[in-house]
């Protein structure tokens, strides 16, 4: 099976800012462009393998996924599946702040042990140039409470979940493609999990917005084809 981990494109977020389960939006026409440059080459790809019933596609619920996602399923033929499961890593207090405000002993912690640490619960701070309701949009439990910290370990094994499920999902539908429209964390802690990769390798990987990374099964065993396609 062929599994194809795709980043949204750029968000309307200006460098610099921490931004995980803030629901930022993605440049339209960069998303539309990355769905029409991406969907001949899937296709190529899965009937090149035989996958006559075509490519399944899950994503993220997040809006600088969906717009990507909503286009590439329809060039496709398919639907777009949003799963919560594929969310970026929450950074509870962290959320909305620029990286060089967070104090300097919480990042030293999160380095120490980036595994298993997990970022105080916080109120939501909208980023500064994302004040217009079309920038940022929160769920009605981000709006009413705060954001709960997630570890890494906590994001890769939901990740992991999802991916596996759809995987088997995909393989009963008699079909050998699996598109995921989702963040950088995600496809970071994934590529790290099924190739075996040490930390300071899968979480410094550079992935490209809008770009497909691909990997194949053999069964269990995955192979890295394709990074930043």
């Amino acid at each position: 099976m062929q599994v194809f981990l795709i980043r949204h494109a750029r968000p309307l977020i200006a460098p610099g800012g921490c931004y995980g389960r803030l629901d930022v939006a993605a440049d339209a026409a960069e998303s539309v462009a990355a769905a029409e440059r991406l969907a001949p080459g899937l296709m190529a790809e899965a009937t090149q393998t035989n996958s006559a019933g075509g490519i399944s596609l899950i994503c993220s619920p997040a809006q600088r996924c969906q717009l990507l996602a909503g286009t590439l399923a329809r060039q496709l033929g398919t639907t777009a599946h949003a799963d919560e499961r594929l969310l970026e890593k929450s950074f509870g207090a962290w959320e909305g702040k620029a990286w060089n405000a967070i104090e300097l002993a919480q990042i030293d912690a999160w380095a120490a042990d980036m595994e298993h640490f997990v970022p105080p619960a916080g109120a939501n701070i909208a980023p500064a140039d994302a004040n217009d309701a079309a920038l940022l949009r929160l769920s009605a439990e981000e709006s009413n409470s705060t954001f709960t910290g997630e570890s890494v370990a906590m994001l890769r094994q939901r990740a992991i979940a999802c991916v596996s499920e759809w995987q088997a999902r995909t393989a009963a539908q008699g079909r050998s493609a699996l598109a995921v429209v989702t963040h950088a964390g995600v496809i970071r802690v994934l590529l790290g999990h099924w190739l075996g990769l040490p930390v300071a390798d899968w979480s410094t990987l550079t992935l490209d917005f809008g770009r497909a990374t691909r990997v194949d099964f053999a069964g269990k065993d995955a192979v890295l084809h394709t990074l930043n396609g």
